[in-house]
């Protein structure tokens, strides 16, 4: 199945705050306590979720990030998937997911600015991917960026920043 409109109905996608299409697929019975998570006064939380996650041609996953590990698995699709951003010592990273890449899996780590985009959004149709996260992701620790507050504190990543964050 290689239809994006087939795969969404299919799937149950719905549209994600971040951009693109996503629907929860596993959520584990065991939970964290706040005393078992390292960082910090967090909230209770299954200990593993994920999601099916697509993007489509001229979509993107804007700047966003969570206080959790995240894995990225790619299935299927038109073209390789860049999951990029900005890490907690202000580095830019740049990881590429799909056939042509060579690459079927990557991790994002906790507290790092990041999107996703298909690499060749004029040609390709869409890219369909799992991303894993533990401890499970809760909206309440999901933060998008702010295009100038991000700006401001990382200049020298002003065309990534515009390039994963249209202005409002």
């Amino acid at each position: 199945m290689t239809n994006r409109d087939e795969l969404i109905k299919t799937l149950g996608l719905a549209p994600h705050p971040e951009g693109g299409f996503y629907c929860r697929t596993y959520e584990s019975i065991e939970s964290t306590t706040p005393s078992a998570v390292s960082q910090g006064d967090r909230p209770s939380r299954p200990t593993v979720t994920s999601i099916y996650y697509l993007l489509q041609q001229d979509q993107y996953s804007r700047l966003h990030r969570i206080k959790s590990e995240e894995l990225w698995f790619y299935h299927t699709g038109s073209t390789d998937l860049q999951v990029c951003g900005i890490d907690e010592q202000g580095s830019a990273f740049d990881l590429r997911i799909g056939p042509h890449a060579g690459v079927w899996q990557t991790r994002v780590a906790p507290n790092v600015w990041f999107g996703a985009r298909l690499l060749d959004p004029g040609q390709a149709q869409f890219a369909l991917v799992s991303c894993v996260v533990t401890p499970g992701f809760v909206f309440s620790e999901f933060e998008l960026a702010d295009r100038q507050e991000l700006i401001k504190q990382y200049p020298e990543h002003r065309a990534l920043i515009e390039r994963m964050i249209s202005p409002r």
